[in-house]
């Protein structure tokens, strides 16, 4: 006679479905189905909120942290100044406040509601990872196999870009994201847990497959900022390697690997090229590259923004209006290149510098400063790498993506800060507590 023995079945909580549509909003940049006057409709936008009214009967207090929220004031201020002046108009302030508005209070919303535990959000967000570089994957098999329907997502995905005219040997993986470089900034710091989890053999906070995946999609963009972000993350590994000569070792692998990625990668090397060429006076802006050329665009407003206003800058949402203003476009009629990233200046440091000038932009410079976590004052064995998987991701955003919504900025932003806060709160059990 057998004894069965029931098994009950894992009940999904409505808790966990908030949480993973809530993280799954870094991945939703290429879902933008409207883009009508001062305003672009975005899902994320629904879900967050959606969630926001779902959650705001569970929260009694929700108080923000003053010093974010006066400078954040003090900002509005120097924007409706700027408005006075003529440099920025109210439409353009009103869309990126209510904008960060929501984003930031629903992030830390989400975080309260979780009862500060970011540990579990963070993973929440690397099995998302996962699935997002698993279909990355197949894409590229999909490529080979000339199965069009998984590796061009055009038809349900508006904002996907693909060029008709694609016709590399090798796909460039962007999964569900727009374009390469924005799948490697949403993928930065699961790529940089992933590679921390391989070198360091104790330490598995997601199994060898998931970082094995991410890894693998991670080289497949084939995308310049992605592989800055790989030398980003080997030397943040260097600095809490605590041993100097790991410090050493790792120095001269980036080293090696900034030179194997330039001469070995027809794509970087023809942008690295190009690039030099230009700033050398070689050759003419119209004749650099896409990336390169939309990058001196924004360079060349931001520099003239500067002259005209480096304290404060022009206001928040003003890039697009000095765009018009301090641009003038090649006279060549071989200028092919079209007016690209226009609005978020293309990276965060230059948006900072058009829009918030040098009070901005090193206030932001001193909250990653201020809430850096090194592996040496982490006593838990985990927080430090949640803290440095994020700086990695803030590097990279400030040298490509000036967004101040996408990729799930204000969720990293409020994930940094608790995690140096929870660092410092003993009731946080050690790593292997927490995963066993």
């Amino acid at each position: 006679m057998s004894i069965v023995i029931p098994v009950r079945k894992p009940r999904i909580r409505i808790k966990d479905i908030i949480n993973c549509l809530a993280v799954f909003t870094v991945f939703t940049e290429a879902l933008s189905y409207a883009n009508i006057p001062f305003f672009e409709l975005r899902v994320s936008y629904l879900i967050l909120l959606t969630i926001i009214l779902l959650l705001l009967p569970f929260i009694r207090r929700f108080v923000f942290p003053m010093a974010a929220l006066l400078f954040f004031i003090a900002l509005i201020i120097f924007s409706l100044i700027n408005i006075i002046a003529g440099n920025n108009n109210i439409f353009l302030l009103l869309k990126q406040c209510v904008g960060i508005i929501i984003s930031a209070s629903f992030f830390y919303l989400l975080i309260k509601y979780n009862g500060n535990d970011i540990k579990r959000l963070f993973l929440i967000y690397l099995n998302i990872s996962f699935t997002v570089a698993l279909f990355g994957i197949i894409q590229e098999a999909a490529y080979f196999m000339h199965y069009k329907p998984l590796y061009d997502l055009k038809y349900i995905l508006p904002k996907y870009y693909l060029p008709d005219y694609y016709t590399l040997p090798y796909f460039r993986v962007s999964s569900i994201m727009p374009e390469p470089s924005a799948f490697c900034v949403a993928m930065m710091p699961a790529f940089f847990v992933s590679l921390t989890s391989i070198l360091r053999k104790n330490f598995n906070y997601i199994s060898f497959i998931k970082c094995l995946c991410i890894i693998i999609a991670f080289l497949l963009s084939f995308s310049t900022v992605g592989y800055m972000g790989i030398i980003i993350t080997i030397l943040i590994i260097a600095v809490n390697s605590q041993s100097f000569k790991n410090i050493v070792k790792y120095s001269i692998i980036a080293i090696l690997l900034s030179a194997a990625f330039c001469f070995s990668i027809p794509d970087i090397k023809h942008r690295v090229t190009n690039s030099l060429a230009f700033f050398t006076g070689k050759c003419k802006i119209e004749e650099t590259n896409l990336s390169t050329y939309t990058f001196m665009q924004n360079f060349y407003v931001a520099k003239n923004v500067f002259q005209n206003s480096p304290i404060i800058g022009h206001g928040f949402g003003s890039h697009e209006l000095s765009y018009d203003r301090y641009f003038k476009k090649p006279a060549s009629p071989d200028c092919w290149q079209p007016s690209l990233n226009f609005k978020d200046a293309n990276s965060l440091f230059l948006r900072f510098i058009s829009e918030t000038g040098i009070l901005g932009l090193l206030a932001f410079i001193f909250f990653l400063i201020r809430f850096h976590l090194l592996r040496s004052k982490d006593d838990t064995g985990y927080l430090w790498v949640i803290n440095n998987a994020i700086l990695a991701f803030f590097l990279v955003r400030l040298i490509r993506q000036g967004n101040y919504f996408s990729e799930g900025f204000f969720f990293f932003l409020w994930l940094y800060f608790f995690s140096k806060k929870s660092a410092k709160n003993s009731k946080y059990p050690h790593y292997d507590e927490y995963t066993h």
